[in-house]
């Protein structure tokens, strides 16, 4: 009996992303700038799976660029009942006249 050989794709594999925070930067920035013209209100920025949405949450909540300093930004998630997704919902804290946010 013989069998065929796979079908091999001889390429070289692309570059490891994970761990590179240029791609989390890059897409953030725009949402950070947007939040930041309109203080302490809450919006609804991302819906994915749920697994995702919590490290889109603590990233937000640690001050990951750019979402910094730390404390500037509050994030929390709520689980969609119609679907395996999650909403994350982020806002900018106003600083108060020291400069710091109000936490």
């Amino acid at each position: 009996m013989t069998t065929n050989p796979p079908n091999l794709q001889w390429k070289n594999p692309p570059p490891d992303r994970r761990g590179q925070r240029g791609d989390f930067i890059d897409r953030w920035t725009a949402v950070a700038e947007q939040l930041r013209t309109r203080p302490d209100e809450w919006a609804l920025i991302h819906t994915d799976k749920a697994t995702r949405t919590s490290t889109i949450v603590s990233r937000i909540k640690n001050g990951a660029a750019p979402f910094g300093p730390p404390g500037s930004f509050e994030a929390t998630s709520r689980r969609n009942s119609h679907a395996n997704t999650s909403d994350v919902y982020a806002r900018y804290i106003a600083p108060t006249t020291d400069g710091d946010p109000i936490l």
